[in-house]
């Protein structure tokens, strides 16, 4: 067992057979077996826009999506979905569109252990990988690509296989290197010197546990303006000098010439 806390994270759909709530239950089961907190995640049906006409799939909702991604950084996390979920990732976007979403089993990536059980063997199989791995550590510090939140880091490559020296080498030739990258949208991501960080947090990534306050400082880069998509708000650099610092588990701190401009109602 390590120092790190445990957790299972079930993303259940809008409308749940009997089935399936058999088997979140025989989920939530073996979680107090391994001596792992529980916490559910309902999805909801929404309008997916795309070239042939509109359709209803399963969405996280923003607040969820942030809520977990947070916790990501917090605990070693199993997550469980029951259905194909998507993300947003343009929050503000409604109807979505397709290349403004991700999968979850993306959005989650390299910060968890994702699985979709479809019976209990399945699931067992599940928590007897994730108790495997106890002590294993997936990012080797703030310079491994992995610390990113790959949803807010502007790109539209599969960066699934990070993590492989080829595959990392790439995302530098593409984006340069940790201390100072370029993401798809132009936006430049420094990271300051260690006694630059600020912020209370320790936040943890696939085991690894990071400096406290480990940030980037995010600017326009070599643009006027800029827009910073997170997974429950959207933010917009109004000038040339201004910076947003975010951190790995996508919190977005406002600094200069930075703007909020939409958060979910309510």
């Amino acid at each position: 067992m390590t120092g790190i806390p445990e957790g299972l994270a079930l993303v259940r759909p809008a409308n749940e057979p009997e089935e399936i709530k058999r088997l979140v239950r025989a989920a939530m089961h073996l979680a107090g077996e391994a001596n792992m907190s529980t916490k559910s995640y309902r999805a909801e049906e929404a309008r997916l826009a795309g070239e042939s006409g509109s359709r209803p799939v399963q969405f996280l909702t923003p607040r969820d999506a942030a809520h977990l991604y947070r916790s990501l950084h917090a605990r070693r996390t199993l997550v469980f979905a029951f259905a194909v979920v998507l993300v947003r990732r343009d929050p503000s976007r409604v109807p979505a569109v397709t290349r403004a979403t991700v999968r979850l089993e993306t959005f989650v990536a390299h910060k968890s252990l994702y699985r979709l059980p479809m019976d209990l063997a399945e699931a067992e199989a599940s928590f007897a990988s994730f108790i495997a791995a106890r002590g294993s550590i997936g990012c080797r510090g703030e310079n491994d690509p992995r610390a990113l939140p790959l949803h807010v880091f502007e790109t539209n490559e599969d960066w699934s296989a990070l993590g492989v020296t080829a595959v990392d080498k790439e995302f530098v030739r593409l984006y340069g290197k940790p201390g100072q990258r370029t993401d798809g949208g132009k936006k430049e991501w420094k990271r300051p010197s260690s006694g630059g960080y600020h912020g209370r947090q320790v936040l943890t990534v696939a085991g690894r546990v990071l400096a406290q306050g480990m940030h980037w400082d995010v600017g326009p880069g070599s643009q006027r303006k800029a827009t910073i998509y997170g997974p429950d708000q959207v933010w917009k650099l109004t000038r040339r000098d201004g910076h947003a610092n975010i951190y790995p588990d996508a919190h977005v701190r406002a600094g200069h010439a930075c703007k909020r401009v939409w958060k979910p109602s309510g």
